[in-house]
């Protein structure tokens, strides 16, 4: 089955990445005893900076906490002035919103054909329920296998039981339906200090 941690991502494919900024990631539980929230911050450039050979139009990066908020499409010159300012201030994780937003993105560009949509986080969604929702919304308006928009769920710090228990639903019984009332399957999750994004498109050079 190979890596489970292993990112795939095709040359020309748009990405984006939703960075929780709730108050639990200020624990500092990442490599070096770095914060979450700053692991996070560090990553989040460094994979600007590796999709901006694939991702021309620079990576749409947003935030989650109290509701979500876009902060744009960033390229490497940008990323670092709008990302490093971030702090982990909110009491709540509104996963739901951020894929909202996400999906309202995505749709807006009518000249991109895939999406990959990180949410990058360390906690269950205060609200469960909304959150698969969400994903139920956007699969419904997906066509099976066209892999138009995939979301790829990144957990920062240490494993969290609860975490790890509600994505492990949401990968494999979300019970989601494309536009036809077919199965879809578009709901992943990795540890995000056990992906490499230098090498996430490594497949795509070839194509």
């Amino acid at each position: 089955m190979g890596n489970p941690n292993h990112l795939e991502i095709n040359a020309g494919d748009d990405t984006q990445m939703w960075i929780d900024i709730s108050l639990s990631m200020k624990e500092a539980d990442c490599p070096n005893g770095m914060q979450r929230i700053e692991y996070l911050k560090e990553q989040t450039i460094s994979f600007i900076e590796a999709a901006s050979k694939y991702d021309t139009n620079g990576v749409d990066v947003g935030v989650f906490g109290i509701g979500a908020k876009h902060l744009g499409a960033l390229t490497p010159a940008q990323a670092r002035d709008a990302i490093m300012p971030l702090t982990a201030k909110d009491p709540g994780t509104d996963t739901a919103a951020a894929l909202r937003a996400a999906w309202k993105i995505h749709k807006a560009k009518t000249n991109e054909d895939q999406t990959v949509c990180f949410i990058a986080t360390d906690g269950a969604p205060s609200d469960r329920e909304d959150t698969k929702k969400a994903l139920r919304e956007i699969g419904a308006q997906q066509d099976a296998g066209s892999e138009e928009f995939s979301v790829s769920f990144l957990v920062v710090g240490e494993p969290n039981a609860d975490l790890k228990a509600f994505l492990d639903e949401c990968d494999n019984t979300l019970n989601a339906k494309d536009k036809n009332g077919k199965d879809i399957d578009f709901v992943d999750w990795k540890y995000l200090d056990k992906v490499n994004f230098l090498e996430a498109w490594v497949g795509a050079v070839h194509d």
